[in-house]
């Protein structure tokens, strides 16, 4: 039994059908700008121990960098929730994950 792959016109008729039935595609310019802005929104503090991840549905996953940082954007999340809205228009809810960093082997 071989796996063959989608031909892309069914990959693009399934893009086109998710769009038009509205389902939220993530903004990637948005994203971008976030990124790029990133400190100037959160502030320093926060900003030093966190990185914006994924947006979907109006949700922004933040990575923190360990417990206490994800528990100062919990804290923080009303207030950069109304400061992050004019550069990620949709934005719903924030969602907090603790990444750990990988060690070297």
């Amino acid at each position: 039994m071989t796996s063959e792959p989608t031909p892309l016109h069914h990959a693009l008729r399934q893009v086109t059908a998710d769009l038009h039935a509205g389902v939220a595609v993530p903004q990637p310019q948005s994203l971008g700008d976030l990124a790029l802005r990133w400190e100037e929104c959160v502030g320093p503090k926060i900003g030093a121990c966190t990185l914006p991840g994924s947006f979907v549905e109006g949700v922004l996953t933040i990575h923190a960098n360990d417990a206490s940082a994800a528990s100062l954007v919990k804290q923080s999340s009303g207030d950069l929730a109304t400061r992050l809205q004019p550069v990620l228009p949709g934005l719903e809810r924030l969602r907090v994950v603790v990444t750990r960093p990988r060690r070297s082997p």
